[in-house]
Formats: C-alpha cells, sequence, structure tokens
C-alpha cells in the first residue's frame, strides 16, 4: 500500500530556497534546488553527545528539518506543476521512495546534511539525490566493509592519504544511494551491488548499472564541505 505522507503544518519555513543552475544536469533534463533548513547546529548535534538531553535535542531537529525538508519540496513542486501545495498528493512507494499521485511527469528525489537541503527534478525520468558532510566521520570510523565492493576497496587502499580516502568513499557513497534512491529501493539493495568509478571527475557523467538498470551518474558540490551525486534512470 503507497502511504500518504504527513503534512508540513507548523515546520520551520525553510530559507535562500532557490534553483542551482548546472549546466550537465541541465542537458540530462534534471533540475536543482537549493535551500537553508533554517537550523543551526548544537553543539549535541555536533559532537553526538550521549546525554539524555542532548539526545532529545537532536531528535527535536532532526524532526523540524524533516518538515522543514519536505515545506521546501512542496513550494518547489506547487510551483513546477502549478498546483496549490495542499493540493500535491505525495505519497511513498512500498520501499519509501516519495513520488506525486496526482502529477505524473514529475519525478524528485530529496536529501539533506544538516541545515543544507537539496532537491533534484526530473520530468520524465525517475531520478535519485544524495548529499553529504565530509567531515562527518574520520577514515577509521568509514563502513568500507558494508559499503564498498572488492574491487572499489582495493582503489580505497591504494590511495596514499587520509584526505584522498575520505573524499574518495563520500564520492563513491553518494553516488551509490543517489542510484539506490533513483531505483526505488534504498538501502533494501546491498550497495556493494553498486559498482561506481572511485576516480571520475566531478560534473562529468557517467553510467552505472544496479541489475538490469542503468542510469547516468553526476558527482556535485553544490555546498562548501559536502559533497553529492545525482542519478538519472536510463530510458527503457
Amino acid at each position: 500500500m503507497n502511504e500518504p505522507l504527513p503534512s508540513t503544518g507548523g515546520a520551520p519555513s525553510p530559507t535562500a530556497l532557490r534553483e542551482w543552475p548546472h549546466a550537465g544536469l541541465a542537458r540530462l533534463g534534471v533540475r536543482i534546488f537549493l535551500a537553508d533548513l533554517g537550523e543551526p547546529e548544537t553543539q549535541g548535534d555536533v559532537d553526538h553527545e550521549a546525554t539524555p538531553s542532548a539526545t532529545v535535542e537532536r531528535r527535536r531537529l532532526t524532526a523540524r528539518r524533516s518538515a522543514g525538508s519536505w515545506q521546501a519540496a512542496r513550494r518547489v513542486l506547487s510551483e513546477l506543476a502549478h498546483v496549490p501545495p495542499d493540493a500535491l498528493d505525495i505519497r511513498a512507494a512500498p520501499q519509501g521512495k516519495p513520488y506525486l499521485a496526482n502529477v505524473c511527469h514529475l519525478r524528485f528525489s530529496l536529501s539533506h546534511a544538516g541545515r543544507h537541503w537539496l532537491m533534484a527534478v526530473s520530468s520524465d525520468r525517475e531520478v535519485g539525490a544524495d548529499i553529504e558532510t565530509l567531515d562527518q566521520l574520520g577514515v577509521d570510523d568509514l563502513p568500507l566493509r558494508q559499503a564498498l565492493s572488492e574491487r572499489e576497496r582495493r582503489a580505497f587502499d591504494a590511495m596514499q592519504t587520509c584526505q584522498e580516502r575520505l573524499l574518495a568513499f563520500y564520492r563513491v557513497w553518494t553516488r551509490k544511494e543517489a542510484c539506490l534512491k533513483a531505483l526505488g529501493s534504498g538501502l533494501h539493495v546491498d550497495p556493494r551491488q553498486v559498482q561506481t568509478p572511485i576516480d571520475a571527475e566531478f560534473d562529468a557523467p557517467f553510467r552505472v548499472t544496479v541489475g538490469a538498470r542503468a542510469f547516468a551518474c553526476l558527482s556535485i558540490a553544490p555546498f562548501e564541505d559536502l559533497i553529492g551525486a545525482i542519478a538519472l534512470a536510463e530510458h527503457g
């Protein structure tokens, strides 16, 4: 059963909501929108403190950002679809992918990292987006075994510096997650099954296959200290 997503009534209004011009994505038929969710980082949010008060505050902050994310999405989709925000019927497919039930020609994907928000919109093909904070984890804490294939691990281990490895991991991880979001499976599919090049350049699209599906994928850097990726399903 495809469930309607909750209303965003009372959510903090996102600020600096704007379209981000990107020539490579425009050629693929993808539009990118950015916003600031308007919630400053707290010390507990940064340090991941284990105290009860810090845990409660992080949960509240996460809930507020989630509500702000959907409010921003409704504002953009409303303008693109020429439908009032409250009239948009946004639902979640069984594995969690959001879609517009009453505007069939638009496909979209959301991601946010801290206060930064991004949405990718396509008019005819499934799209996936992911952004991550580069300094979120140290190299020793990266989930390499759960995320990287054997081939990717060998390329990762051959890198000389921690900075190279950190950038490579997040570059690969965002590509994998963007492809899985475009597929509609999320992490229900093992990310190690998604093979992506570690050394592909930013802003240069390349092809990724997941089973029988193929995607055009492109790494982006829409915010300082963040890295992201967009994946667009190929026709057919």
